[in-house]
């Protein structure tokens, strides 16, 4: 909860408030167990452009439930059951002077089934999931008008593993959709956080996409290699589609809809440290993905990809306070020139961080770490960043402490 507090606010300004109430079982069965999860959160948004009155004001509540039995069928076979449920208000404060979105009620109800399959070192999992999402929204601007939609889904997941001597392979199959959030069907106004204009379509169609995707891990004493490409299918793809016209010299934006989208790539990582250098650590990561529709040509906002590498010497000290490891760390995003109409491309940029973590062991335990980050002062933007549209660079170089101590012990168990 953000309170009152000793600072001058200038305008435009924000108040936030959170609320979480969360209540989660777990009752054990002779063959498995059962779990009950439920859940109440509040979160009200108050944005100020004059002293006097707010612009918006939204009250949002959730109310959610998750329940599922997982059972042992026997030493080979797996089965969970499970329901999930979640009713979301969403309210404009009369107070406010303006709404980005209308009053609104949501509903989403689902059911799914996950069945296991282990035998020596092959794994099989298959997954069944049927969903129903409600909305109903009203007082709409400008006259008050109501609107009604429901979407419904049915999907599946199937996939196979098998764990050899170092390493593990798995493929999978699954078809999961995305109903329209409410802010792609019926919002219009400024986001302040981004700099557009947005603008909803209330005739969004449900999304549906089918993903394949292909994990092979090796490790051994001293390497380990990741491989994990994908690629995914997507009908009724949603985005934000950039437009050449502005609202109050602000950028418009307007939700669309594409027939199919394609996004592949996949995530790449090769963990070394040599024999004589236990303590030497090399990690690199490389992130790769690309989008485009049914002709081939690209779809807004695609991220940049990245290379992320580090050097990190680890240390085995038993004291009160130790030196815990050092960290080297290089980022590298290339060039984003697939773009649509409208979106700028970004350039590739380099980072360089560096990080010093200590150990605290005693009666407190914890850790110290400081480092500085952007160590070279690159002056870059990534493609993602909400400060694009304002032509504000990310930041520049910045240094940081971080201090963290464990309130919690493992419990010793009593003599009897």
């Amino acid at each position: 909860m953000i309170k009152d507090q000793q600072r001058l606010l200038i305008m435009p300004n924000q108040k936030v408030q959170n609320n979480f109430l969360i209540w989660n079982n777990k009752f054990h069965l002779k063959r498995g167990h059962l779990v009950l999860n439920v859940g109440r959160t509040s979160n009200t948004l108050i944005e100020f452009e004059e002293e006097t009155s707010p612009e918006t004001q939204l009250d949002l509540t959730n109310l959610n439930m998750n329940v599922y039995l997982n059972t042992e069928i026997d030493d080979k076979w797996n089965l969970i059951l499970g329901h999930q449920n979640m009713f979301q208000k969403n309210r404009n404060s009369k107070l406010a002077s303006d709404q980005l979105m209308p009053d609104a009620n949501i509903n989403d109800i689902g059911i799914y089934s996950i069945i296991n399959f282990n035998f020596d070192s092959w794994g099989a999992q298959a997954g069944l999931r049927i969903d129903n999402r409600s909305i109903e929204a009203f007082n709409i601007q400008p006259d008050n008008h109501t609107i009604e939609r429901t979407y419904d889904a049915f999907n599946y997941s199937i996939g196979v593993s098998r764990a050899m001597n170092s390493s593990d392979f798995r493929i999978s199959v699954s078809n999961t959709f995305r109903a329209p959030h409410l802010s792609e069907l019926l919002t219009e106004g400024v986001h302040h956080g981004t700099m557009r204009y947005e603008i909803g379509d209330p005739d969004l169609k449900i999304e549906k996409a089918t993903q394949l995707d292909v994990l092979y891990e090796f490790i051994s004493d001293h390497i380990g290699i990741v491989i994990n490409p994908y690629i995914n299918h997507i009908n009724n793809y949603i985005y934000l589609n950039p437009e050449d016209s502005l609202v109050d010299d602000i950028p418009v934006y307007r939700y669309s809809q594409t027939g199919i989208a394609r996004l592949s790539g996949g995530d790449f990582g090769l963990h070394y440290h040599p024999h004589f250098a236990h303590n030497l650590h090399f990690e690199s990561n490389i992130s790769v993905i690309k989008g485009e529709d049914q002709f081939g040509q690209p779809i807004p906002l695609i991220p940049q990809n990245k290379v992320n590498t580090n050097i990190r010497i680890e240390f085995d000290r038993d004291k009160m306070i130790s030196l815990d490891n050092i960290v080297l760390e290089h980022i590298y995003s290339t060039l984003q020139d697939r773009v649509v109409k409208n979106e700028t491309q970004s350039k590739a940029y380099n980072l360089i961080n560096m990080g010093v973590n200590l150990k605290l062991k005693g009666k407190v335990d914890g850790s110290i770490g400081f480092g500085v980050k952007n160590l070279l002062n690159e002056s870059y933007m990534d493609h993602l960043s909400r400060l694009k549209a304002y032509d504000i660079n990310n930041a520049g170089i910045n240094y940081y402490v971080q201090l963290a101590i464990k309130l919690s012990k493992p419990l010793k168990n009593k003599p009897e």
